[in-house]
This record gives structure tokens, sequence and C-alpha cells, in this order.
């Protein structure tokens, strides 16, 4: 079943505030953007998140580093997301496109789920290291906080979901075809593995593995590898940049895997593919390429897509202070697609009629003024279709048991390391309760504690405060296998 854009437009309104740059967002309420402004201080680069109620008035938002309320103001306990070693470079933001994303805790009013990743020193292969996600997060906002104004809620921050070296571009949800649920994908770096996670009203389940489509290492790994999901969350692309090629798949929203891969290639001159978004209906893909210089449309309904390539737009060197290229793109709630530039800029570039094929597409450079009050635009939002419904007749249309999922992968992250007060457990693929064990360097039992799991899972924090500095061995037996890690108490 496709949901039309135009027909959800009405009723999708927890996407109609952007925020962006600084000082500015745009607010879509009236059916085009007018600028709303914010306050200095609280920069957004590439991190971008933020949710309205069903009316369309925002709610929050986020850098991934911090949680900010409808006031503009950092959410009570909402500061200092774990960002890894990005922390250290000052911005008090998190530079992650995709880094971060706000769900509706399915079946719970007014409590939210912000998943976000960090930033860190990494080496992936033989020969690369980069700045790259490690660890992927969930906090949880209850809007019934501080006065309606909404908190991070004690305990329910910077919990590990995953820890694991995943490519440089953040992740994507995608509605269940229930209508209620929600599915998170994300791509491990170096391997063809995707990873994928269920949200429902009992929690986050997961990670469930699945390996399909081109391992994604090297440059492919750490330099705009970026996932893209059409309106009615039936297709997924994701760039492989130095290859100029994609990879697409059809989705599954009951089941969340990917099947049917096949990829297409940009071709000639091409190079570096940079972002991507779909149009409205799904039938067009626009992508950047060749160092943000070039816009590209396919149409993914073709037999040859690569055939279908129409170059839209050459970059004209225009600045508005800087240069004004083209960098990545996503679909706003007036159903136009709004493409922002690499170094920020107090402009966006506009496809006002992306369901259009080629030129017709009508493509305006700098189209949208972002100042006053703007400056230094430089993200698109990591958007969600919230209004999606139930796929009727497809199986799936009813609510699923997490009985029916397959078995997790079987993997085991222990974050921070070294750690100071507690130590966050991330579990997955359990089928059995899980004892965790810590030792000493002289092989002393220091703690001893057995979970149970939910939905095959454990995501919790464990109390080690009273244990002195130095080195210990953490075991965890579960599903008849031991998992080891060394860790390290500062």
């Amino acid at each position: 079943m496709f949901v039309g854009f135009a027909n959800a437009t009405q009723a999708q309104k927890e996407n109609n505030v952007w925020v962006g740059g600084d000082y500015v967002g745009l607010d879509f309420n009236s059916g085009s953007p007018a600028l709303l402004e914010r306050p200095a201080g609280q920069n957004i680069w590439r991190t971008n998140a933020a949710i309205c109620d069903s009316d369309g008035h925002l709610l929050f938002y986020t850098n991934g580093y911090r949680v900010f309320n409808r006031n503009f103001q950092i959410m009570p306990n909402g500061d200092n997301l774990n960002i890894g070693d990005y922390v250290q470079w000052g911005y008090d933001e998190l530079s992650v496109h995709d880094g971060a994303a706000i769900v509706p805790v399915p079946a719970h009013p007014g409590q939210y789920y912000v998943f976000h990743e960090d930033l860190n020193f990494a080496d992936f292969d033989t020969f690369t290291s980069s700045q790259l996600p490690t660890h992927l997060f969930s906090c949880v906002v209850d809007m019934a906080l501080d006065n309606g104004n909404g908190a991070v809620v004690g305990g329910q921050k910077d919990l590990v979901m995953l820890s694991d070296t995943l490519v440089e571009t953040g992740f994507k949800v995608i509605k269940h075809g229930n209508g209620r649920d929600y599915w998170l994908l994300c791509h491990e770096a170096g391997s063809d593995r995707f990873y994928r996670f269920l949200i429902d009203p009992a929690g986050i389940h997961g990670p469930y593995e699945q390996h399909t489509g081109a391992a994604l290492t090297g440059f492919d790994a750490f330099f705009h590898d970026v996932m893209a999901i059409n309106n009615d969350g039936s297709k997924l692309t994701q760039l492989r940049t130095l290859e100029t090629e994609i990879d697409l798949y059809d989705f599954n929203r009951c089941t969340g895997e990917l099947y049917n891969p096949r990829t297409f290639s940009v071709h000639d001159s091409a190079f570096y593919l940079m972002g991507a978004a779909f149009s409205p209906s799904g039938k067009y893909l626009y992508v950047t390429a060749n160092y943000w210089d070039d816009l590209f449309q396919f149409d993914v309904t073709a037999a040859d897509i690569a055939a279908s390539r129409q170059l839209i737009s050459v970059f004209s060197g225009a600045t508005n202070p800087f240069n004004t290229d083209y960098d990545h793109l996503a679909l706003a709630p007036d159903g136009k697609i709004y493409v922002n530039t690499y170094g920020g800029n107090r402009s966006l570039h506009v496809i006002h009629q992306p369901d259009s094929a080629g030129l017709a597409c009508d493509f305006e450079e700098n189209g949208l003024s972002v100042n006053p009050p703007g400056i230094n635009w430089r993200s698109v939002p990591n958007v969600v279709n919230y209004s999606l419904g139930p796929l009727y007749g497809s199986g799936c249309d009813t609510l699923t048991s997490t009985k029916a999922l397959p078995t997790a992968a079987f993997t085991l992250g222990v974050y921070p390391n070294p750690f100071s007060n507690e130590l966050q457990l991330s579990v997955g693929g359990l089928t059995t309760k899980a004892m965790v064990e810590i030792t000493d360097v002289l092989g002393r039992t220091v703690y001893s504690n057995a979970f149970s799991p939910s939905g095959y899972s454990i995501h919790r924090g464990v109390d080690v405060s009273l244990l002195s500095s130095g080195v210990y061995v953490l075991t965890l037996t579960a599903n008849n296998e031991r998992l080891v890690r060394k860790v390290v108490k500062k």
C-alpha cells in the first residue's frame, strides 16, 4: 500500500518545524516555510532532529549533544549527551548526518525516545582510521515533566543499545507495518551487515542482523554513505560514495528486513556521492555528487535506473557568504525537497516539483533565504514519517508479538570503558537469563548478578561505584556461551 505524501500532509504535522544552523528554524504550519527565530548558542550542524505534537506545535529538538524544549531551553537532564571523542572539539554539537532521531514511545502518550550516536576515533580495517560512531544510545523524554515542557528521565539517558563500529552517516527509522511500532536501521562499518531494532510498547528489542548488499569498507564507511527512505517506507537506498554506486532495496515493514537488492551507478565523470532523498511519490531519487557540485535525478521505477539519470543542476559558484554547493537533502511537509550546503549558509536550495521528470522538477538554487535571522544553516533533519499507517491486508496490520521475531544477534557491549561508577550493558540475542560476573586480576568475584531479558535483549546500567580503581574481567554467561570483556575502573 502506498500512502501518498499529499494525502498525508494534513495529518503529518509532527515534522512541521525544522531547526538548523544558528538562530533559525522553519515553520511549515502555514503550508509554506516561515522563519522561526531561535536564541544564540544552539549550534546545529549535521545532527538534527525535532518533533511537534499532532497540531504542529514544536515539542523539542536535539543537535545530538543537547535536548532543547519548545521554549528553546536545555531540558532538565538534557545536557551533555554522550558524543564520545567528538566532545574534545568543543563545538557543543554532533557532526553525524542522521545521527539522532526522535520516536514516540508506542502506546505511551507523552513519552519519546531520543536515539543518538557518538563519534570516536576508530580503526576498522587494515588501512583506515577515522572518527566513526561506535555506540548507539537511547534516552527517554517525558513531556509531563518540568511543568509540561519535558525532561530527560533520570536513569533513562545514554543507555547503550549497540556497541560496534558503524558507518559515518547515522541511521534511519521506519514505521512498522502495524502502524504503531517502529524499526530502526543502522549499518556496520567494514561489512555488509545491517542491524535493526524493533521499538514497541514493551521497549527496544534487538539488535537483529541481516547480511545483504555491498560491504561498506574503507572510504565508503566513513564518508557520505547516506541512507534514504521513501515516503511509504517500501524502499531504502544507501550511497557508496567512492564507487559512485547506489544500493537500492525493498523494505519489508512487517519483518524489518531488506530484500531484492540491486545496484546502479551514477556513471561517467561523477564522483563522490553526498546526499539523497526520494520524491513524495517515491518515483524519483535525487542525489548530490562531485564534491557538492552536481544534482542528479533517477527514476527508480525504470527498467534501467542508471540510464534514467538526469543532470538537474551544476553548482553556479554562488556564495552566501560561503559556497552554496549541494550537500544533503530532505523532503519537507510542503512536498518540496530542500538541499543544504556543506559549509553552512544563509539560504537553502529548493526542488519545487520533485515528482516531475528532469528539469520540470523546477530546481531553484538558493531558493529559500533564512536570513534574517539565520546564519550557517548546515543540515536537514532526520525525518521520520510518523503518520504512516498500517499495511492493510499484509498480514502484519495487526499488532506483532516479539515471539514472532527472529532471535537477535548474540552481542555484548560494555560502555563506558574505562568507567567510573556505572557500566552500561547492551546484550542482544538472549534466549536464557544472563549471568554477569566481574572478577579482579586475582580472579576474585567482586560483582555477580543474573538478569532476565526483555524481547531477547538487556539494556541496563550496573552499579559498580564500590569497586576500587583497576583492571577487571566481565564475563557474561547465557545461551550456553560465555562472552568476556576486559574493563577498567578509573
